[in-house]
C-alpha cells in the first residue's frame, strides 16, 4: 500500500511538463508549478491537490484508461446515497488513491 507523500511524488512524477521537484526551495524539497513567467513553489496540497489530480485525470484520459479510474474510485469510494455525480466530489487524496491503483496497480497487491 502507498502512502500518501508516495502516492503525490508518483502522480507528480506523471505531470513532467506541469511539475517539478526542486531541492533547493528555501532550503526544503517541494513540487513546484512550472508557470508562465516562473514558477510556483512549493505545492500547497490542501489547497492544490484537486488541482494536481484534475491535470492527471487528463492523462488518464489520453491513455484511455478513464473508465478504469472511474470503476476504481466507484469501488473504492461509493458513498451511502449512490446518487449520480458522486465521483465529482471525491477529494484529492482519494483521486490520488485512484489515480495510483491505476497506474500502479502492483503498489496496491
Amino acid at each position: 500500500m502507498m502512502t500518501l507523500e508516495e502516492m503525490k511524488l508518483a502522480v507528480c512524477e506523471k505531470l513532467p511538463e506541469l511539475i517539478y521537484y526542486s531541492d533547493s526551495f528555501s532550503g526544503i524539497d517541494a513540487w513546484c508549478w512550472k508557470m508562465k513567467g516562473g514558477t510556483r513553489c512549493p505545492i500547497h496540497w490542501p489547497t492544490e491537490g484537486l488541482q494536481v489530480c484534475h491535470e492527471a485525470e487528463w492523462q488518464i484520459i489520453e491513455q484511455g484508461l478513464w473508465s478504469e479510474y472511474m470503476v476504481t474510485i466507484d469501488n473504492l469510494f461509493v458513498p451511502l446515497s449512490k446518487s449520480r455525480g458522486y465521483q465529482a466530489h471525491a477529494t484529492y487524496e482519494q483521486r490520488l488513491e485512484a489515480l495510483c491503483r491505476v497506474w500502479f496497480p502492483e503498489r496496491f497487491q
